[in-house]
């Protein structure tokens, strides 16, 4: 499957909330244990922050009050 320029800022949303999940594990080691976790945190963020919209969505879903539950939000294309 080919994907577009579009579907960057989806992914790297996505992929930012898994992260979250794990944060358990990184904060006990260390940021830097982990190198490639670095890698993928940063580059999702860098390639969120590129798309404005896409990154107000998606400060607004982890957000204190916002129910903060485990499921990935949707985000339309």
């Amino acid at each position: 499957m080919l994907m577009i320029s579009l579907d960057g800022p989806v992914i790297a949303a996505k992929i930012l909330h898994i992260l979250r999940g794990f944060y358990f594990i990184t904060a006990r080691l260390g940021p830097s244990a982990f190198t490639s976790y670095n890698f993928v945190y940063m580059t999702s963020i860098d390639i969120l922050t590129l798309h404005e919209k896409d990154t107000e969505k998606f400060v607004l879903s982890i957000a204190p009050g916002n129910g903060m539950s485990l499921t990935l939000p949707h985000f339309p294309k």
